[in-house]
């Protein structure tokens, strides 16, 4: 038996040869990557990355070829079973939650999640779903335990990110304000040197925060000099909220060369209309007075809806005055509505200023002349991306009622109305490789299996499809590369090895899309047809290959920013 130091070893020689094959995937050397991936595997043949890297996946413990699943799955009895109950089940909230309490006995996980979430585009307060989803409500909103997890993950690489560069950078900090001329340049020399990724957070929040622009500007040029998107991130994230203005116009310039991609969407998300409110004070059926105060202001992804109720309710006493007792509840309610709309009055200023400063930004980084309003900029992003968004923007409502005399607890409850999609897709007989095969994608259904692949991790598994949707007729690209053809949308996303996303609009001849054991070129692109055009939305990766050649495609939901170059190798 290997001892554990020779397992140690033989790993990191596995780790060490996948890595030089996807190198070589970017400049294009297939059989030098195809040899490389299989000396990895004989040297660590539990070595995942190098499975995931052949088209293999796991399956029962064992690494078999992705194209033969399928054919194994097929005499699997429970999938049988599934896709004719699916069949008989329908469409609804029942239906649904029926097939998700079959799948969970059957010990299948993945087609539980995917219709317990189709519930949720029902009704998104609908209870049992988020339990069993793990759905928490936080500040008036629900979310995932992926992305409480993640949020902590990011916190934890910042604190500790931070605790080993903080302190030096501080310590240049307090040297760049010596008066020493040498002092300032060996720090300045210093702090333009750091290559680490690491430092990030620190530059940010150190020196990018200095009150002496000169240092703030020296942590906007070490900041641009380091290629990660989470650079890009912070210099979109100074360039709005530092209090100089000098240093968000010049934060802004950096952003002209980064990638929109990168920083854009987090901007436009923070971007609101103002609070309108409306107040009414009504008679309840028990005689009680009801003082209802709401408010509504509309984000990028959905609605916010605050309600809040106070019943007054008289409390009778012998000579008692009752008209008395009615204009103090009404001069109760009148001050408490005027607080209130004072409250809006403030937050409206302060979100019209977060506009404003987040429209400078993206007019200097963009090269555009738009006004400080979020629907121009929201429709201008999805015009720019050739995305169609269908339906309604779901609405987060919060009900919060409170009794005057005994304060009650309060209550939120979270009502959807039909839920708003990006809409970036594919034409009609598109083929996607499924649990069950090549299948066209406008046939694939909700619970289906998609072989689908991390773009961080590279992993390659089967995971499923939790929304499918379709796109009215359109303009679409047709790009050909070896002996085929993909028509989509112009917004549509697939992987280009070295690039990362790029939508097929885009896309130029000789670049290498990813596919499941390598690269295929692009040929060229022509216009395609005016056609109804479909896509998909995958369960965790996101991901999932289509046309003959297996090119790795993004479904229908929004990009994540990634250093990787190719799936599973990030840039160093």
């Amino acid at each position: 038996t290997l001892t554990a130091a020779t397992k140690a070893e033989r790993r990191q020689q596995a780790v060490q040869l996948v890595k030089q094959a996807l190198h070589n995937e970017v400049y294009g050397g297939l059989a030098e990557r195809a040899r490389l991936l299989q000396s990895a595997q004989q040297v660590d043949a539990q070595y995942a990355p190098a499975q995931w890297h052949q088209g293999c996946v796991q399956f029962k413990r064992t690494w078999i070829d992705a194209e033969k699943l399928p054919a194994l799955l097929k005499e699997d009895p429970r999938i049988t079973l599934y896709l004719k109950q699916r069949e008989q089940a329908g469409d609804t909230i029942s239906g649904n939650l029926l097939m998700a309490d079959w799948r969970r006995k059957k010990g299948l996980q993945e087609q539980e999640r995917a219709h317990l979430l189709r519930v949720l585009d029902f009704d998104a307060n609908q209870q049992v779903a988020r339990t069993r989803l793990g759905f928490r409500q936080i500040n008036g909103q629900w979310v995932t335990p992926a992305d409480l997890q993640q949020a902590r993950q990011r916190f934890v690489v910042d604190q500790q990110n931070f605790t080993t560069w903080g302190p030096r950078i501080e310590k240049l900090r307090r040297q760049l304000h010596k008066r020493s001329p040498a002092q300032r340049a060996a720090a300045r020399q210093q702090v333009l040197q750091i290559t680490d990724s690491a430092a990030i957070f620190a530059l940010e929040q150190v020196l990018a925060r200095d009150t002496e622009p000169t240092v703030a500007f020296l942590a906007l040029e070490a900041l641009h000099q380091l290629p990660d998107y989470e650079a890009t991130q912070a210099l979109a994230r100074i360039a709005v909220t530092t209090p100089l203005e000098a240093v968000r116009k010049q934060s802004a310039k950096y952003l002209k060369s980064r990638n929109p991609d990168d920083y854009v969407p987090a901007l436009l998300a923070c971007m609101y209309t103002p609070v309108t409110s409306r107040m009414m004070v009504t008679p309840t059926r028990n005689g009680q007075l009801m003082y209802r105060h709401m408010f509504f202001r509309e984000g990028q992804d959905q609605n916010q809806l605050l309600v809040l109720d106070t019943n007054f309710r008289r409390q009778s006493a012998p000579g008692g005055n009752q008209n008395e007792t009615l204009n103090r509840t009404l001069s109760g309610a009148l001050v408490a509505a005027i607080n209130r709309e004072r409250e809006v009055l403030r937050q409206n200023f302060q979100t019209q200023a977060l506009n404003t400063r987040i429209c400078n930004t993206l007019n200097s980084s963009l090269e555009q002349e738009l006004a400080p309003q979020p629907a121009i900029w929201w429709n201008w992003w999805n015009d720019t991306n050739e995305v169609f968004v269908a339906g309604n923007k779901q609405t987060n409502s919060i009900y919060r009622v409170q009794n005057v005399v005994v304060s009650d607890r309060p209550v939120s409850a979270n009502n959807a109305t039909a839920v708003e999609r990006r809409l970036d897709c594919l034409a009609a007989g598109t083929l996607v490789w499924t649990w069950q095969g090549k299948q066209a994608i406008e046939t694939i259904q909700i619970g289906d299996m998609v072989l689908s692949q991390d773009p961080e991790t590279g992993e390659l598994t089967y995971k499923a499809v939790v929304r499918t949707t379709v796109r009215p007729a359109g303009e679409t690209v047709k790009i050909h590369y070896g002996q085929h053809h993909l028509e989509t949308s112009g917004g549509h996303l697939f992987w280009v090895s070295g690039d990362g996303w790029i939508k097929s609009r885009q896309l130029k001849s000789g670049m290498q899309l990813h596919t499941i054991n390598g690269v295929v070129p692009v040929q060229f692109l022509e216009p395609g047809r005016k056609i109804k055009t479909y896509n998909l939305i995958v369960d965790g990766h996101h991901t999932y290959f289509v046309g003959a050649g297996r090119v790795l495609s993004h479904d229908n939901s929004v990009r994540q920013s990634t250093n990787a170059v190719v799936p599973g190798l990030r840039v160093e």
